[in-house]
């Protein structure tokens, strides 16, 4: 009986909500556990990416590559767990800029490129 109730219980676990990962984004935020989520792009190649990876490390944020593209303008039903992104991505904008990201990209390809001509 007790081991019905134990998988019982696990089966129906509660869903955390879109406002609850808003809320642990900016928990993180604020103790400075930064998490940059970066979607894919098909025009970077792997090399591209570690660079830009180790660009953000050097200012104490992780980065995931996760989406092949940026969220749209159509509204579609989403995974909550989007919700914790936009937010941690929204408050590292506010902090840093977009500049600030934009400029990492671009020294992250001049950084590639350095490398590829260089041997």
């Amino acid at each position: 009986m007790c081991a019905l109730i134990l998988i019982f219980y696990s089966c129906h676990e509660k869903k955390v909500s879109c406002e609850e990962f808003r809320e642990k984004a900016k928990k993180d935020f604020k103790s400075n556990k930064l998490t940059y989520f970066e979607p894919i792009r098909l025009t970077d190649s792997l090399d591209i990416r570690k660079e830009f990876k180790q660009l953000l490390n050097k200012n104490n944020i992780k980065v995931v590559f996760d989406t092949i593209s940026p969220q749209g303008c159509i509204p579609v039903d989403r995974e909550p767990e989007i919700c914790y992104q936009e937010m941690m991505n929204n408050n590292l904008y506010a902090k840093f800029g977009h500049h600030f990201f934009d400029s990492l990209r671009v020294e992250a390809r001049n950084e590639h490129i350095k490398h590829l001509t260089s041997k």
